[in-house]
C-alpha cells in the first residue's frame, strides 16, 4: 500500500531504486559464481546467478525501527536481534535516522547495523552515502556448499529519545522448490 495521496511519486521511485538494487545483486551473484568456480570442481556456469535470476522471487521492504522504549536497556533491538537472513542475498541502502519532527539527523553513536565476521568479531557496519551493502543469506551458504557464509547481524536501536531508523532492503531468493544439492 503506497501513500500516493501524500507522496504520489513514492511508489515509482521505490520500484526504480529496488530494480537497481536487484541488478547490483545479480552482479554480486555473478562474482560469487566466479569465485565458486575456482573452489568447486565442475561448478556449473553461473549456477547461483541462474537460480536466483530466473526465480523472480524478489522482495523489498521499507523498514521502520521505532525508538527504543525508555524502560528497555537492550544491547540490540528486540525486533531484530542476532540472526541470519534465510534467503539468498540481501541488498541494503544506508539507513536514515529521524527525530520526532521527521527531520533527518546524523547516525547516533552505538546504533545501526552490526555484523559478525568469520572470527565472531562484531563490527558496526556503516554504509556510506550513495553505496549499497550486500549480505549473504543461508540459502547461498547451502547452495555454495559452505564456501559462502551467511552474515550474522543485528540492528541496535538509537538510545536517544524520539529517534527512529529507516532503511530499505531488497531480498533476492531462489524458488521455494529449488533443489539445494550442488
Amino acid at each position: 500500500i503506497w501513500p500516493t495521496k501524500h507522496i504520489p511519486e513514492m511508489e515509482n521511485e521505490f520500484k526504480t531504486v529496488g530494480n537497481i538494487m536487484c541488478q547490483i545483486g545479480f552482479k554480486v551473484l555473478k562474482s560469487c559464481d566466479k569465485f565458486l568456480d575456482t573452489q568447486i570442481n565442475n561448478y556449473p556456469k553461473n549456477y547461483l546467478y541462474n537460480i536466483i535470476k530466473n526465480s523472480k522471487i524478489y522482495k523489498a521492504r521499507l523498514l521502520h525501527y521505532y525508538e527504543l522504549p525508555e524502560h528497555k536497556n537492550l544491547e540490540e533491538d528486540a525486533h531484530c536481534s542476532w540472526h541470519l537472513d534465510h534467503g539468498g542475498l540481501t541488498i541494503l541502502t544506508k539507513a536514515i535516522y529521524l527525530d520526532n519532527n521527521y527531520n533527518e539527523i546524523n547516525e547516533p553513536d552505538n546504533c545501526g547495523l552490526y555484523i559478525k565476521d568469520k572470527n565472531s568479531i562484531i563490527h558496526n557496519c556503516i554504509i556510506p552515502e550513495n553505496a549499497l551493502l550486500c549480505q549473504v543469506g543461508e540459502i547461498l551458504q547451502i547452495l555454495s556448499g559452505g564456501f559462502l557464509q551467511a552474515t550474522p547481524h543485528c540492528v541496535k536501536s538509537a538510545k536517544l529519545k524520539g529517534i527512529t531508523r529507516e532503511t530499505f532492503p531488497v531480498f533476492i531468493d531462489c524458488p521455494i522448490d529449488q533443489d539445494i544439492s550442488l
